[in-house]
């Protein structure tokens, strides 16, 4: 059996994958802490933003799900260290690019929240 907390990390990560294909600003407050960093070394020069100027791209972007792409949402891995303290490693493709998230969430008042986001970019495999 799943713990509690297992579950409500499943939860989160299903909630921050429907905010990625929807567009879902509602959704992206709800997953984000608003001191989370969102980073990646693949754009050049490296890439690092605040929740601000990552939800400004989210809220300009056109969204998956209006240009009826396929959903390719896969979740690796997730991990414990302690009660408040998680590491998820999950996958999704939005456009022509897949993505390799690797998520740290923290528990803040009750709540589970992702507190960094740290990708990995790729042109999208074959189906």
């Amino acid at each position: 059996m799943k713990s509690s907390n297992f579950s409500q990390i499943e939860e989160l990560l299903n909630a921050y994958f429907d905010m990625l294909y929807f567009c879902d600003l509602e959704l992206f407050d709800r997953v984000f802490h608003p001191a989370a960093l969102y980073a990646t070394a693949d754009e050049k020069p490296g890439l690092i933003r605040n929740m601000q100027g990552y939800r400004q791209i989210i809220e300009k972007r056109e969204s998956p799900s209006d240009r009826n792409e396929a959903r390719r949402d896969v979740i690796d891995s997730i991990r414990f260290a302690g009660d408040n303290t998680a590491f998820a490693e999950v996958r999704c493709s939005i456009g022509q690019r897949d993505f390799v998230d690797f998520l740290t969430i923290i528990r803040t008042k009750n709540e589970w929240k992702i507190i960094s986001k740290i990708f990995h970019i790729s042109k999208k495999e074959a189906a």
